[in-house]
């Protein structure tokens, strides 16, 4: 698409910055400016069990990174007699990737990323936690 064609992508790292900013997002820009047609911003929020970045780059196409952890494991053991504690942590990743038509559509993203990141897996899966279940 050109850039004449009111369908393309327009970068405007100063929205973006506000969408991630509005849903919890700490956000670092990296060669970022309003009217400059380079750069990328990027969102990262943790939240619990879960972590997002997220790096968008001017012509639109964003990659996004979404890590749940699923708990920790702790046991005892000794390495040639010595004491000491190991601790099992087990993460799932995944990748998601596309190209956003306006910087709007940015908020739809983020919204939607974990249902599509990790469809149908509860928030913290409770086999997988030292701490009891809640009452």
């Amino acid at each position: 698409m050109s850039a004449t064609n009111s369908d393309a992508f327009l970068w405007n790292p100063t929205l973006l910055r506000t969408l991630f900013l509005a849903l919890g997002y700490d956000v670092e820009f990296d060669n970022a400016w309003p009217g400059d047609e380079s750069g990328t911003i990027t969102g990262r929020r943790e939240r619990a069990n879960r972590a997002h970045l997220i790096v968008v780059d001017a012509g639109g196409r964003f990659g996004a990174r979404v890590t749940v952890t699923a708990g920790d494991r702790g046991r005892e053991d000794a390495i040639e007699g010595i004491p000491v504690r190991v601790t099992e942590t087990t993460q799932k990743i995944s990748i998601v990737s596309g190209q956003l038509a306006h910087a709007g559509d940015l908020e739809l993203v983020l919204r939607g990323l974990d249902d599509v990141a990790t469809p149908g897996e509860p928030a913290v899966d409770p086999s997988w936690t030292d701490l009891p279940p809640p009452p």
